[in-house]
Formats: structure tokens, C-alpha cells, sequence
């Protein structure tokens, strides 16, 4: 591919990986939902492998009082869960890598 701006549509829930293809890195992943937005109430993605170690898996709020679980999507596992107003956002304190997560609110998150 070369340089430009894409649209991913598809009809099951996925991710978008950014990377270079000249260095073969991952920038990283970000989760959209079915339609495409970048906000939802249910977005699935995946955590890549350590790549520099200062990787961080981040949930952005927009509203106050928006609730929010993580849970892995293999096994089910509650991994996080929460409640953020709006600009605030959750790090997790260990990065989950190589997992599929699942993000699942109230609110529209990213």
C-alpha cells in the first residue's frame, strides 16, 4: 500500500493495525466499531506483543459517569473495570499482550 488515508468497512467486529511496512513495526491498534467510528459502547481489539516495553492500553472517556469493562476475549476474564468522567482516562497498570480484549460501556469510549 502507499501513503494516504484508507476506510476499513467489514461486516464483523475487527481492528485497524497501523504500522510501517518498510521497517515491518506496529505503530498499534485501534479498535472500531462495525460502522467504523472510533467510539462505541463495544469495540474489540487486540493487544500486540512487547514491541519497546512502554506499550499501554488506554480507555478515553467523553462523557461523565461512563462505566466500563475489560474483559478477555478468549477466556472471559474480567480484567478491568471502571468508572471515568469526561477527559479522563484508564491506563491499566499491566499491559495485557498478546491478548484479545473486549471493551464494553455505557458510554461511547475509545
Amino acid at each position: 500500500m502507499s501513503a494516504g488515508t484508507y476506510y476499513v468497512t467489514g461486516t464483523k467486529s475487527y481492528t485497524v493495525l497501523i504500522g510501517d511496512p518498510l521497517t515491518q513495526t506496529v505503530q498499534g491498534f485501534f479498535a472500531v466499531d462495525q460502522s467504523g467510528r472510533g467510539t462505541s459502547t463495544l469495540l474489540n481489539t487486540y493487544m500486540m506483543k512487547v514491541g519497546w516495553g512502554t506499550e499501554r492500553f488506554i480507555i478515553f472517556a467523553y462523557e461523565d459517569q461512563t462505566e466500563f469493562r475489560v474483559t478477555n476475549l478468549s477466556t472471559g476474564a474480567l480484567i478491568a473495570a471502571g468508572t471515568l468522567y469526561k477527559g479522563e482516562h484508564y491506563t491499566m497498570p499491566n499491559t495485557p499482550y498478546e491478548t484479545f480484549l473486549q471493551v464494553a460501556a455505557n458510554r461511547p469510549v475509545s
